[in-house]
């Protein structure tokens, strides 16, 4: 069963907090049933999206994918964005299930591979590939790239401290990274 015991992590450890590892100060919880609800929440979400966005998944794909999702909801989405975009992993994955990223972090792992191997392949060097996806996990909002032109507008040509790239480079490599982006 699925039991969870409160833990909690800090950057700051100090006296506050001996108490926590004490366990007679802690409680188990039992969420058995909240993942057997969670996993049907999961598996309508599939049936779903399925039926309305015609994406020909098996019942068994659909199990499967329950199942690589590891109970994270996020980790379906993403799963169904890669099908809308993909359809060719349908296939694929029903051939081979072991081809189905395990979780968000299968995801991230995935995409990052993916995302690195576009641009690299549209001839755009290390330094511009890693201070693209730099970029792009530290914004606190999406934007377009027509943000991060207005926004990057006055160092464009300078190469930032530490960084060897201009970011005029970065910004012109962010397309292949990100084919949706505008």
């Amino acid at each position: 069963s699925d039991v969870y015991k409160g833990q909690g992590l800090t950057s700051r450890p100090g006296e506050h907090l001996r108490g926590w590892a004490d366990p007679m100060r802690t409680q188990g919880m039992d969420l058995t049933e909240e993942r057997a609800l969670q996993i049907r929440d999961l598996e309508a979400y599939f049936r779903t999206v399925n039926e309305e966005e015609g994406l020909g998944l098996s019942p068994a794909l659909i199990e499967r994918l329950v199942e690589a999702t590891q109970g994270v909801f996020l980790a379906a989405v993403l799963f169904v964005r890669l099908l809308q975009d993909r359809p060719d992993l349908r296939t694929a994955w029903e051939a081979d299930p072991g081809a189905i990223p395990q979780g968000l972090d299968g995801y991230l792992e995935r995409e990052w591979d993916r995302l690195t191997t576009a641009m690299a392949s549209a001839g755009h060097d290390r330094g511009v590939i890693s201070t693209a996806l730099g970029l792009l996990s530290i914004l606190y909002e999406p934007l377009s790239l027509r943000d991060l032109r207005e926004l990057l507008g006055p160092i464009q040509q300078e190469a930032l401290p530490g960084l060897p790239v201009r970011i005029a480079d970065v910004l012109n490599a962010l397309p292949a990274l990100l084919p949706r982006i505008s």
